[in-house]
């Protein structure tokens, strides 16, 4: 098994790490920059928290993947330092916001600790993403950054600590140690950890070690890339049920009328789709239904869950076939990545005693619903735990460690990564994740 070697703590201008003195008045602060949201949290310094503010993020402009960013900016140092001034200039709006919001000053902050991605840290960071737009896939940096605000264009926290804990593999960022450290209160033998999202990262620990893969699951669970998706905020559908008669009846978020459907939504509609027969295991919409709510509109057929009438759009809310076959990809990527962990030490299943679900979609997910499609095998022995913010619990965690990279050295010398590029187990399930059944 790999390990890694103990991250390096410096300053970017003196290279060492600087000690803070926690005062009674004092808090810390934790940041989660994802793929499509960005989350904040205060923390006291006896690790008492406040409740957590959330902006999207504003590289969503420049395209839904990070593949997309890593692209637009390739061999390109003008527009990868657009993007890190946006990325920078939203970090300190939700940072002020987050301040104002508990009529806290910028004074009585002492450190904040800030996780995600490898893209999204090396966008805010402004180190190049050239090293990850082809195979070998190498970060340009991957050691734990200790820095202050102004350092890396925080000026609502010029003169505070921050830290970046390190990096795991170009595709495995500080968010996934982050949801490791927020999981670690559980120990279980065998425990599977979820945040499914664009990139969603996937940690088996068996026995005393972890498994940590990266699969890319695209941005269709996270309300995008699908007609009618939304993010899980008020006016969201986030569960349909289909009665006898094959019409839906959905359960939104705010009691209010749908404004369209988010990515747990589409999980509960998906599965009821398929128990009633309006889709067979390969995803496909049967168009020989004489349904009122199927519709065909230059050969492709869409069912209707909410008719225009019904809606605050005043626009049809449905799922499309192109709709099901994105998802389906999607969910045939974290199938095949769950399995490919499994496969490597040689468990079922089965063997799982605990499901640690995390991120807004695994937050609402229905664990029925996503295990009658194939989303992930069959857990039923496991117990389960939905935590909505999962990497941001785990950066407030390390923020109030006095040395958080001595947590950061322990786990990352148990890991072993393991890569899904030209893995031929995980094409194998891969391929059979696309089919629409329980596993």
């Amino acid at each position: 098994m790999s390990s890694y070697v103990g991250s390096i703590k410096f300053h970017c201008e003196t290279n060492r790490w600087w000690h803070v003195v926690e005062k009674k008045d004092s808090y810390k602060l934790a940041i989660d920059v994802g793929t499509s949201q960005i989350s904040a949290r205060l923390l006291t310094c006896s690790n008492d928290s406040f409740s957590i503010f959330s902006i999207p993020n504003s590289l969503l402009k420049y395209g839904q993947e990070i593949v997309s960013l890593i692209r637009c900016s390739f061999n390109n140092a003008e527009k990868l330092r657009e993007l890190t001034n946006s990325l920078r200039s939203t970090i300190n709006l939700l940072i002020q916001k987050t301040l104002d919001s508990h009529n806290i000053s910028v004074e009585q902050i002492l450190r904040i600790t800030v996780v995600g991605n490898t893209v999204m840290h090396h966008v805010l960071l402004g180190y190049s993403l050239d090293g990850l737009a082809s195979f070998p896939y190498h970060p340009t940096e991957t050691r734990s950054i200790w820095t202050s605000g102004s350092q890396i264009g925080l000026e609502t926290i010029s003169d505070v600590q921050v830290f970046c804990p390190r990096i795991m593999e170009a595709f495995v960022g500080s968010d996934a140690i982050s949801m490791i450290v927020s999981s670690k209160q559980n120990e279980s033998k065998t425990k599977l950890l979820l945040d499914i999202g664009t990139n969603s990262e996937i940690v088996l620990k068996h026995e005393d070690s972890y498994l940590v893969t990266s699969a890319p699951s695209g941005p269709a669970f996270e309300g995008m890339s699908i007609k009618c998706g939304m993010a899980a905020q008020p006016g969201a559908i986030t569960a349909v049920e289909i009665d006898e008669s094959y019409k839906p009846n959905t359960l939104v978020l705010g009691r209010l009328l749908p404004s369209g459907i988010c990515g747990s939504g589409t999980i509960s509609l998906l599965s009821e789709m398929l128990r009633t027969g309006i889709i067979n295991e390969n995803g496909s919409i049967q168009r020989n239904l004489d349904l009122p709510y199927l519709h065909e509109h230059n050969s492709i057929f869409s069912y209707t869950i909410v008719e225009k009438d019904d809606s605050a759009t005043g626009e049809r809310i449905y799922i499309s076939q192109p709709d099901i076959r994105m998802l389906q990809q999607s969910k045939a990527a974290i199938f095949g990545a769950i399995m490919t962990l499994f496969d490597r030490v040689d468990i079922s299943p089965g063997d799982v005693n605990h499901l640690y679900l995390t991120g807004s979609f695994g937050a609402n997910l229905d664990i029925e619903s996503a295990t009658s499609i194939g989303l992930f095998p069959n857990l039923v022995q496991a117990c389960h735990r939905k935590v909505g913010h999962g990497a941001l619990e785990g950066a407030g965690i390390l923020s109030c460690l006095q040395d958080p990279d001595e947590e950061i050295s322990e786990i990352c010398s148990r890991t072993e990564y393991v890569p899904l590029d030209s893995n031929p187990i995980f094409d194998q399930y891969y391929l059979q994740g696309h089919r629409f059944s329980e596993f």
